[in-house]
């Protein structure tokens, strides 16, 4: 049965069809052609009455039976679309719980380990200021020692009768010093290295996957449109509302002054069928 209802009617499809190459083949040029072609106007509305009286009750009835299929799955699916809304819900809303927890404890432990490590690299570094201040202080006295040797070394030799010339190359001499290093700390000072990323604090379902989704949201469509009129952005931004400029040009018709937009008139040729 569904199949004959998408069957045209035989006659009236070749009589629509004859029509169409008949329609092409018309010129009209004076009184008697234009009274043809409205006569033959009048019979393309007859045809079209027929099929409409033909094929109506059968469209009727299928548009009849499409909509009860419709409000029967319907009526199973709407349901069904706002448990899963609810509970999809719910299930972002715990996930993201979750996320934030892990965030907030990976902070925190960063926190503390980056503390602790910065902790540590002022502990070696004031070793390391200690070790050379002491490095400093053993060199200083070994200097003191041997300038107070030098210094020895030349009273003894004037009192030998050593000349000018001996006593001051005695001075002038290099300290015989042998400085010392500062003391090597026990490994090389750390630098602050990030803690791993902290799993998730729970174990996700293999059937469900998160998207992190992102949508548009006109906040000031007078904004937007002088962003497009400044060359910010595409117009492709905006959709014409064209029942309301439809609307608009039937009110003002040729007086539409609108920037962007125009009044535009066709004629509509209306025919009623012949009796």
């Amino acid at each position: 049965m569904a199949q004959e209802l998408i069957q045209p009617q035989p006659e009236l499809q070749r009589q629509a069809l004859t029509l169409v190459e008949r329609a092409q083949g018309i010129v009209i040029a004076d009184q008697v052609t234009y009274d043809g072609a409205c006569e033959f106007a009048k019979g393309i509305k007859e045809l079209q009455a027929k099929a409409e009286t033909h094929h109506r009750p059968f469209i009727t009835h299928a548009y009849a039976a499409w909509k009860s299929g419709l409000r029967a799955l319907a009526s199973i699916q709407d349901p069904l679309i706002v448990a899963e809304t609810l509970v999809k819900s719910k299930i972002g809303a715990f996930e993201n719980a979750q996320e934030v927890l892990r965030r907030e404890e990976e902070a925190r432990e960063e926190a503390e380990s980056r503390r602790a490590q910065l902790e540590r690299i002022r502990a070696e570094e004031e070793a390391l200021a200690v070790a050379v201040e002491q490095a400093e202080a053993i060199n200083a006295a070994a200097r003191r020692r041997a300038e107070e040797e030098q210094m020895e070394a030349a009273r003894m030799a004037k009192a030998q009768g050593a000349t000018p010339e001996e006593i001051e190359a005695i001075l002038s001499a290099p300290l015989n010093v042998a400085l010392v290093e500062p003391a090597p700390l026990p490994v090389e000072l750390p630098r602050y290295v990030p803690p791993p990323r902290k799993p998730p604090g729970f174990e996700r379902d293999k059937g469900i996957s998160m998207r992190l989704l992102w949508r548009g949201e006109v906040t000031n469509m007078r904004e937007l449109c002088a962003a497009i009129g400044r060359g910010e952005c595409s117009a492709n931004l905006v959709q014409a509302n064209m029942p309301a400029i439809n609307a608009l040009a039937k009110v003002e018709r040729d007086a539409l002054r609108v920037p962007g937009l125009r009044a535009v008139s066709e004629t509509n040729v209306a025919i009623r069928g012949g009796m």
